[in-house]
């Protein structure tokens, strides 16, 4: 044990650096807890990102879905018409050439 100018005990160099290594490493330690906890908090926001972006490419998906079908309803709908339209306009026709025909044939 050493003394000190005032005859008070000082720690030898080797007990000052071993606190000093024990400090450091639970520092290190306190640090390593640290930068864990933020690991997973960082983790935990990335996986609930990743399904908030999930959920909404599939509201999307869906939206756009129920365009689409909606589009193809309309446009169902619209060749449907467009078929029974020249569906009429041929039996005008053909009623007209029959009458014509009828016609001829009476004359």
């Amino acid at each position: 044990e050493r003394r000190g100018p005032d005859g008070s005990a000082e720690a030898a160099p080797s007990d000052s650096a071993r606190t000093i290594m024990e400090r450091a490493q639970e520092f290190a330690t306190e640090v390593a807890k640290i930068g864990k906890t933020k690991a997973e908090e960082a983790k935990a926001d990335m996986a609930d990102a990743r399904d908030a972006a999930v959920s909404k490419a599939s509201e999307a998906a869906h939206e756009q879905s129920d365009e689409a079908k909606a589009a193809a309803n309309s446009g169902a709908a619209q060749l449907t018409q467009a078929v029974k339209d020249t569906m009429a306009t041929a039996n005008a026709q053909s009623d007209q050439a029959k009458a014509v025909a009828k016609s001829g044939a009476a004359q």
